[in-house]
């Protein structure tokens, strides 16, 4: 309750919750305590589950129940303090003592219920972010993730562990998506740092979402570090092999790097078509022109990288001068764009203006 009240944008509008209506409850039974014989089930009600709630229960969502008869006396207490204060009765101020006195009471462990609280308020945080990116709305998703991460840095829990390794990666895999690097890498280093964890899908997913990180801002050497660590967790990950096979060549040894790719793509038993992309960069970078053709041919009939693909194999044929190959490719690749963005277009035009 409090958590979507925060987020309907009402953060600084009192909510009416237990820490007003239990004090002023106090008080209303106190006052009616002379009508006590009359009144004994909602006492004892209100006596005998609470003591349940304490006893067995540690969750604050257990006492809604005895909300409504706190309601009553608290209702009471509001009608009994007005009548006394307008008749100037000596009461208020025993009153006013009996409701001081039981706020305190109530809200004593106000600073760790906040600690609770704010766990509590990521853990909601971090549960629609999953709902976001199921539904595939990865703005949203972000922005509750993010906010998980931060309310856990002000307020750090222990019980954050549970959840802050999935919003650690989820929260890195969206900022990778959208070339926030920086970020990004802040978020994945944290999914492989528990020793418990090292080895399992979700680091070695983080390895190589962190890898192209470090690839996309030039630190060669972060980057090849990070595929060694991936390599040694799983040898014969294609995804592994391919970046450090990616380092290798940007190191200066493009031949070791090519030998590294060909090996690995004869022997998988599965077809990874950024291995065939990054084998067409070094196969082109070495002069080898027809193997990088073939490469980029192979990729592109590959699902999930067909724009990277036919993009550079549109490069290879432009390269050398095969201009109807190269319009044919980029016409295939035009389905892999977005309509409003004509770079496509623009090129295949330029093409056509060449001929």
């Amino acid at each position: 309750l409090y958590f979507f009240w925060d987020l309907a944008g009402m953060k600084y509008v009192p909510l009416a919750g237990f820490w007003l209506i239990a004090p002023l409850a106090v008080l209303g039974g106190v006052a009616q305590w002379h009508r006590r014989r009359k009144l004994a089930l909602l006492y004892l009600f209100i006596l005998v589950y609470m003591v349940g709630v304490v006893a067995f229960f540690v969750n604050a969502r257990f006492r809604l129940p005895v909300v409504p008869f706190l309601i009553v006396f608290a209702a009471y207490a509001v009608h009994y303090v007005i009548t006394i204060y307008k008749k100037k009765d000596l009461r208020l101020v025993k009153a006013i003592a009996v409701l001081a006195a039981a706020a305190i009471v109530v809200n004593i462990d106000f600073l760790a219920f906040e600690k609770i609280r704010s766990y509590s308020t990521a853990f909601s945080h971090a549960t629609l972010g999953n709902t976001y990116l199921k539904m595939s709305r990865k703005e949203k998703a972000l922005e509750h993730y993010t906010r998980a991460r931060e309310i856990h840095e002000s307020a750090p829990t222990p019980a954050f562990q549970l959840i802050g390794r999935e919003v650690d990666y989820n929260l890195g895999l969206l900022l990778w998506e959208k070339g926030l690097c920086t970020r990004a890498i802040e978020a994945l280093r944290r999914v492989g740092s528990d020793p418990k964890h090292r080895d399992d899908v979700y680091a070695q997913n983080a390895l190589n979402y962190l890898g192209d990180c470090y690839l996309k801002r030039n630190e060669i050497d972060k980057a090849y570090m990070t595929y060694q660590e991936f390599m040694r967790i799983n040898p014969g990950d294609m995804r592994a092999v391919t970046g450090l096979a990616t380092c290798t060549a940007l190191t200066g040894n493009p031949e070791e790097a090519e030998n590294m790719l060909l090996s690995v793509i004869q022997t998988s038993t599965t077809a990874y078509a950024p291995a065939y992309i990054a084998l067409g960069q070094i196969q082109h970078r070495l002069g080898k022109t027809s193997e990088a053709v073939a490469s980029f041919t192979a990729a592109s009939r590959l699902p999930g990288h067909e724009r990277e693909a036919l993009t550079a194999l549109a490069e290879m044929y432009q390269e050398v001068g095969e201009i109807d190959a190269a319009i044919r490719v980029l016409e295939r690749a035009a389905a892999y764009y977005p309509p409003s963005d004509t770079t496509i277009r623009s090129w295949i035009a330029r093409l056509q203006s060449t001929r």
